[in-house]
Parts: C-alpha cells; structure tokens; sequence
C-alpha cells in the first residue's frame, strides 16, 4: 500500500531538505533506535503531544507512532490533514511533514500510522553559533502579514537565521511558511531586510504557567549586508557576555 501521495508538497528550495529515499529513511531509523522523544503538533496548530517512532514500515511507505494518551488527543490526529514532528537526536534538530493518519495497533498495543514523510529537514545546530539577545532590551522583527505589521521580540539571533516569540500566534506557524521584507534593527550596528522561512515552532510552558509561542526562521539568500549586519551584531553580544563574566559590565 503507498501512502506517500498524501504527504504535503515538498520544499525543494530548503537547504536543508533530504529528498532521497534512502537518506529518509536512514534518518528516520536512527531515531526509531535511539528511541527519541518526538514532539507531534497537528497542522493547521491545535495543540501537540510528545511521541515515538515505533516502526519505520518502508514496504508499505508508512511509519507507526505511540498513540496519543487519550482519545480525544487520538481523535484530533486522526482528523488532521496534516502532522508536523520534531527530534533532537545528537544536537541535530531533525524536522518532517505527513500526511493524515489513522489508527492501528502495533505489536498489540494502540498505535498511529502515517504516511512515510517524502522529505526530511535536518539541520546541524553547530553550523551557526547561535546567541541570546538581550531580554531586558529585546531586539524586535517586524513582518507585515495582510497589511498589518508584527512586531515580535526575538530569543536568538545566529548568521543563520533567528528565533522570535509570536505569543498572539499573528503568523502563521506552519513549516515552510515564508515571510519577505521582514526588518531587524540591529543595536548600534543597524536595520536589516531579510526574507524569513518558518523552519520550526514550538509551545513552551513557563514556570509560572504562562505559555509562549516560539518559531525558529532561517534566513533565505540573506545579502552580504544583512549577513555582516548580524555577525557584527553577534560578535558584539559575545564581547557584552565575555566582559559581564568577567565583572567589566
């Protein structure tokens, strides 16, 4: 039975995106022996459980997951179009799309199953060293969706992209999804224009209850101005973090 062709659209402008069969598959297997945690969120956004890969089905194109905790949850998945997972296994953040799923049970117990994914992000962490912006003066991004202008504050800032907190979830959180003429001013360094791409998202619980939206972006064919722009800025948050460590700030 082949399932793929209800997966989403592939990105073929991802650089990060694994096409081929064989490498999806190796990813996916590596998780699956590593038993690594997956975070399942349901596309269009409407909430997200942690989960395992069981089984990677490659003769009938499908992968099977642990059910969700309750039927409700189950229910939810089940009727979406599309789920979004995530992993880290080995400071790789590994990221894909399926199609619907449906239930099953696997080695006697409940289970999901889905269409094997038709392409796989997986990104090294350390192929850009990342940093914290300051919290209490945060650096904010503006991104026009529809005529209106966001103004979201971001957590991390790296030459290869950024992370920002949209907690009135304005954007939209769906991979792949792509911002242009978004602007970043940069602290004593200056204002750039960067076309954004949606390469992540996440819920994060705070200790106080609060919930807060996070999504990574990466930079699409940033210009050489914008890339200098932020590892000036970069290199300027690292010489702020070395002199406060070393009681000057």
């Amino acid at each position: 039975m082949d399932t793929q062709a209800t997966s989403p659209t592939q990105d073929f402008d991802h650089p990060y995106a694994l096409t081929s069969n064989l490498e999806i598959v190796s990813v996916l297997r590596n998780i699956q022996t590593r038993n690594a945690l997956l975070q399942l969120r349901v596309q269009p956004a409407s909430g997200s459980i942690v989960t395992t890969l069981l089984h990677v089905d490659v003769e009938n194109n499908a992968l099977i997951f642990d059910s969700a905790p309750t039927q409700v949850l189950t229910e939810r998945i089940v009727s979406a179009p599309r789920l979004h997972f995530e992993a880290s296994v080995d400071s790789v953040h590994v990221s894909f799309q399926t199609g619907s799923a449906s239930t099953c049970t696997y080695e006697g117990a409940p289970a999901v199953r889905t269409p094997m994914p038709i392409q796989v992000i997986r990104v090294q962490r350390r192929d850009y060293f990342r940093i914290a912006t300051p919290v209490t003066r945060p650096v904010m991004c503006k991104i026009k969706v529809e005529g209106k202008t966001h103004s979201l504050p971001l957590d991390d800032i790296s030459a290869g992209g950024i992370s920002i907190f949209d907690d009135s979830i304005g954007l939209d959180h769906t991979i792949g999804v792509v911002y242009e003429d978004c602007t970043i001013d940069l602290p004593e360094v200056g204002t750039i224009t960067v076309t954004l791409r949606v390469a992540h998202a996440k819920e994060i619980t705070l200790s106080n209850g609060r919930v807060r939206y996070r999504l990574g972006c990466s930079f699409v064919s940033p210009t050489g101005l914008a890339t200098n722009y932020v590892q000036r800025y970069v290199t300027k948050l690292q010489r702020e973090e070395i002199a406060r460590k070393r009681g000057f700030a």
